[in-house]
């Protein structure tokens, strides 16, 4: 079961995002910049009946995948029931076709074989069973549907780690998995025409603060079971903040690494 050394928080998941509904789209530049190198991989389609946009957000991707799939019903869910209500503020007044979910992408409530394709950026990494999560999107496809899914890969923010290792040894980043790990398991779910292509990104910040406030205003935080709660003191703070802040670059920046998966498989 990959991830389950990592036990994530559903709840605190759902509550972070909520409570990041409206700050959300000011501060996630490069989740957008995500989003639309995945919408780039799509080709429009009007033969296209159904679209599961998994882990939707305050949906931005919605429009266009309105635009690429005009004959489609676009489902929007996420598991932060506050981001479903900002997402269905934005539409208002548009005549696209769509329904909005609060539900959990492993326990997703649809019949079997009832989606044409599911479109998902930067959500599956807060799954805690990829295992379940791969079984259920082969179950709710239709035969020869599709999957295009980003995901952050496991250098991401390895700046951050590395500077937290030499602070403690608590757990104060998100765990993300491998390429090859992901590809075995979707194979083992039955998926076909696998392809996951690997970008990674460099942000620069101008201090930890400014990303720790990025973090926090996406709702991006640290959601594994059992981490220690904040910074416990104000030397571990000013100690931590060195640590991050030692490659800081007076024209760019303290750099920051983000590493993204982009992933397509077709079901049995």
């Amino acid at each position: 079961m990959l991830q389950a050394e990592f036990k994530i928080e559903k709840k605190r998941i759902a509550q972070s995002f909520s409570k990041a509904a409206e700050s959300y789209d000011s501060h996630a530049y490069l989740q957008r910049k995500v989003a639309d190198n995945l919408l780039a991989r799509l080709t429009k389609n009007e033969d296209v009946e159904r679209v599961l946009d998994l882990g939707s957000g305050t949906g931005y991707c919605t429009n266009i995948l309105h635009t690429l799939y005009p004959n489609a019903e676009i489902v929007n869910l996420d598991i932060a029931e506050a981001m479903l209500s900002f997402s269905s503020y934005k539409q208002k007044g548009n005549s696209g076709n769509e329904k909005l979910i609060c539900a959990d992408a492993e326990a997703l409530p649809f019949i079997e074989n009832s989606f044409d394709m599911v479109f998902s950026s930067l959500s599956i990494q807060w799954c805690q069973d990829y295992a379940v999560l791969f079984t259920e999107l082969n179950r709710i496809l239709k035969p020869k549907g599709k999957f295009y899914i980003s995901t952050f890969g496991p250098e991401t923010l390895q700046e951050l780690t590395q500077a937290w290792q030499r602070v403690d040894s608590y757990i104060h980043v998100n765990h993300f998995q491998t390429d090859v790990l992901l590809k075995d398991e979707i194979i083992k779910k039955g998926f076909s025409e696998i392809h996951i292509d690997i970008d990674v990104m460099l942000t620069h910040y101008q201090s930890f603060e400014s990303l720790a406030r990025e973090l926090k205003s996406i709702g991006a935080s640290n959601k594994n079971a059992g981490q220690v709660r904040g910074l416990s003191g104000r030397n571990k703070f000013l100690r931590l903040k060195q640590k991050f802040e030692h490659n800081f670059d007076d024209e760019l920046g303290i750099p920051v690494t983000y590493q993204v998966f982009y992933m397509k498989a077709q079901s049995t």
